[in-house]
């Protein structure tokens, strides 16, 4: 870093194309739907250096980040182009960045209404009533983001604020340290009035769930509580995109060579992952070494989702840390991450991803509800999971289809986990009879010809 961060600091808020100023007892407050413009001066020697930073709020607008960006350029052309401009992306915030507001800094949900918000448009400040999540250990590494409040956003891995009218409570996960908890007190006793009240993980009394909005099924895996794991979760991305493939360490070398022809490239390691890395277009690996999870992206097409299936297991079988062979494997769909994924990324938004799955994938805008709510809605045990085989690839109860979806010609609009050539072998028993007049061993007892004539005239070759 460039120095300890105490500096002399300037603090904008992107309003209406402009730049408003930001009081200084307001610093080191955000709001993930805006975007911020911050000027900082410092001293070496006799000369006087300035970092122009541009804050971009996850959910804020398109205008708004472009203002950002030509507001940058203005302020630095005013000190005469001494500036060094950088742009920050809320949740990759650097540590100088962090250090200039001492360890305090807020991301609260909401902000300034956008013109792309449209004409109904209005502003959302500070609820009442608010659920922060706390991580870091320094001013260089803490900050505090809202989250959804209600006990489903909790995490063992880290401390809570949870801010009502009349109360407030300092909620402390298993996995959690003095320090965090330290500075969520330092946190909340610069910015809210009230006495807080210490709670930890598994001693909690009625008034924190009744204040949280009640118990639910949280990030609690063994792992998150545990400091010293000597296997951290790993995250990588797994695309055919053109270009020559790059691995972090000799287990991924090792992969790469099986995989060249097949012109899968899995990337050099995500560090410091978080939600945002998560790739709409691709497949991605997250290794938690108990298990390992092929995050399947919406848009990520057959050749990745197919091809990551057998990286993930080559992957396994090529550590040198002679990983268990029996490992499990499982395929998580865009939008349904349960809590045993969710937790190894920290802040969690589960309303990211605003937009409607394939029908295929349900056909629902179910992204913003928790797994538990999703259990419920579509009466299923562990729904948009399964569990992928060695021998073949398929789950280890393969899930079974209309007639209706699998007469679809298009494989990539093919629910996940489909072989396009055994359409039938995902058939409910109903449609197989259906669609072949007889049941699937009878079936299976015709010569191949007769398989693939009956298949035709289906429509499911």
């Amino acid at each position: 870093m460039v120095d300890d961060g105490s500096g002399q600091k300037e603090v904008w808020r992107v309003e209406n194309f402009n730049l408003a100023p930001v009081e200084p007892q307001m610093h080191g407050r955000f709001y993930g739907g805006d975007c911020y413009v911050v000027l900082y001066a410092y001293t070496t020697g006799a000369a006087d250096h300035f970092i122009v930073y541009y804050w971009i709020g996850a959910k804020s607008s398109q205008d708004e980040q472009g203002t950002a960006a030509l507001k940058a350029v203005e302020v630095d052309d005013k000190l005469g182009g001494k500036a060094v401009q950088v742009r920050v992306v809320q949740g990759k915030e650097p540590p100088h960045f962090m250090a200039i507001f001492g360890g305090k800094m807020i991301v609260y949900a909401g902000g300034k209404a956008s013109a792309f918000d449209g004409p109904d448009a209005v502003d959302r400040e500070v609820s009442e009533k608010y659920l922060l999540q706390v991580r870091g250990t320094s001013q260089y590494s803490t900050k505090a983001v809202e989250v959804d409040c209600r006990g489903a956003s909790l995490n063992s891995n880290d401390v809570f604020l949870l801010k009502t009218p009349h109360s407030l409570f300092i909620w402390a996960g298993k996995g959690s340290t003095g320090d965090e908890r330290e500075m969520a007190k330092k946190i909340a006793a610069t910015t809210i009035p009230l006495e807080p009240t210490l709670v930890y993980e598994g001693q909690e009394k009625a008034d924190f769930w009744n204040a949280i909005g009640g118990k639910e099924e949280y990030a609690s895996e063994k792992r998150l509580s545990d400091r010293d794991d000597p296997h951290p979760a790993r995250l990588f991305q797994c695309s055919n995109a053109t270009g020559s493939f790059k691995g972090p360490d000799s287990v991924i070398r090792d992969v790469v060579e099986t995989l060249r022809n097949d012109d899968l490239e899995l990337s050099l390691e995500i560090v410091d992952f978080d939600q945002s890395d998560l790739i709409p277009d691709d497949v991605m690996l997250l290794d938690a070494w108990d298990t390992v999870f092929l995050w399947i992206g919406t848009d990520s097409n057959r050749i990745e989702r197919s091809l990551a299936e057998r990286a993930a297991q080559e992957y396994l079988a090529a550590d040198p840390a002679q990983r268990d062979q029996d490992t499990p494997v499982v395929r998580v769909k865009q939008g349904f991450e349960p809590p045993n994924f969710t937790g190894f990324f920290g802040i969690w938004d589960r309303s990211l991803w605003s937009v409607s799955f394939p029908d295929s994938w349900y056909g629902a805008k179910f992204n913003s509800k928790t797994y538990e709510q999703l259990k419920k809605e579509l009466q299923e045990e562990n729904p948009g999971l399964e569990i992928i085989t060695k021998e073949n690839g398929l789950s280890e109860e393969t899930t079974k289809y209309s007639l209706d979806v699998l007469l679809e010609k298009d494989p990539d609009k093919l629910p996940l986990g489909i072989d396009p050539t055994k359409k039938e072998d995902y058939l409910r028993e109903e449609d197989f009879k259906r669609a072949f007049g007889m049941g699937m061993e009878d079936f299976e007892t015709l010569p191949n010809w007769k398989r693939q004539q009956l298949k035709k005239s289906a429509g499911l070759f």
